[in-house]
């Protein structure tokens, strides 16, 4: 499954694979090198920070800044500085602050890929953690990926911006039955209650020995949920609109997409081992054969270098 996201993240911008080949080639050896200095006597005590950022190495086109070493950007992104940030964010249009890492910030770049405004935007990439720009502040007080401004006007918050593309565009990600509408919001709010939370906590727990516990607790949640997806499906097809792609999706899946592979890899979690969760199978393998998906998302490797210092254990 791993091989065929990393398949269709290649296919999503011209000279990736290519691309891709040479900066794993590059992250080998610079892996390599980190090393053997940490294993030297004259050891340099800013590596260990350095360290967990091996891994994005690949992703960049230098090494030069570690905002550049981190943080994937993407073809649709670039950085700016607070003069242009400001006049971007005043002036008319549509301009989207975000960030790749984050699934909050997918959820709006995934719903704006889907309604084909991803076209007709301005992508500004912040860097996140310790390398989020000090000016960020003055554009959105929250200090939070993603927001929106629209003519100089701020929309703020992921399902809030979903929400609001799909408004202007077309509606497409929510239909106009109020019970649909409503059940769409009711399993949103479901899963951030319960799920969201769980999988965190298996991510980020420091005592192995609670592992199975914690694994324990996030199954029976997702058990639950994949039980009231089912019940709440309107029509036949992977998602809950049956073949069209709705605010639920866009809500839940840049959270299944990074924790199905994070917790896979430091925890030995696999969501779907034995056949379970069906439903939320077919939701995850339908939505990575997207290519409005593919071109908003990063490869595995890359969720597993985001999520390094979640599940690191002293």
């Amino acid at each position: 499954r791993d091989r065929r996201r990393q398949a269709r993240w290649a296919g999503a911008y011209p000279g990736n694979q290519a691309w891709g080949g040479a900066c794993r080639w590059t992250a080998w050896w610079t892996g390599v090198l980190f090393t053997k200095l940490r294993a030297s006597p004259v050891f340099l005590p800013w590596l260990p920070d350095l360290q967990p950022c091996i891994p994005f190495s690949f992703l960049s086109t230098s090494i030069q800044t570690m905002a550049d070493f981190e943080q994937l950007i993407g073809g649709e992104g670039r950085r700016v500085d607070l003069a242009e940030a400001q006049a971007l964010s005043s002036g008319p249009g549509l301009v989207y602050f975000g960030n790749r890492l984050c699934p909050f910030a997918h959820r709006a770049f995934w719903a704006a890929a889907e309604l084909g405004v991803d076209a007709t935007w301005t992508y500004v990439h912040i860097d996140l953690v310790n390398k989020k720009p000090a000016w960020y502040g003055e554009i959105n007080p929250h200090g939070t990926v993603p927001c929106l401004f629209v003519d100089g006007k701020p929309v703020f918050e992921s399902l809030v911006v979903a929400e609001y593309l799909s408004d202007t565009h077309g509606g497409a990600l929510l239909p106009t039955d109020p019970y649909v509408r409503s059940s769409i919001r009711y399993l949103i709010a479901r899963f951030g209650d319960t799920i969201t939370g769980a999988m965190y906590e298996l991510l980020r727990s420091k005592d192995a020995s609670q592992d199975a516990k914690l694994a324990e607790n996030l199954t029976a949640k997702l058990n639950d949920f994949e039980s009231l997806f089912v019940k709440r499906k309107t029509a036949s097809g992977p998602y809950l609109l049956g073949e069209t792609v709705s605010l639920l999706e866009i809500a839940i899946v840049p959270f299944l997409e990074r924790f199905s592979v994070g917790l896979q890899h430091y925890r030995g979690y696999d969501f779907f081992e034995g056949g379970r969760l069906p439903a939320l199978h077919a939701l995850l393998d339908a939505v990575h054969a997207r290519p409005t998906f593919a071109k908003t998302t990063g490869p595995a490797e890359y969720f597993i270098a985001a999520y390094a210092n979640y599940a690191k254990r002293d």
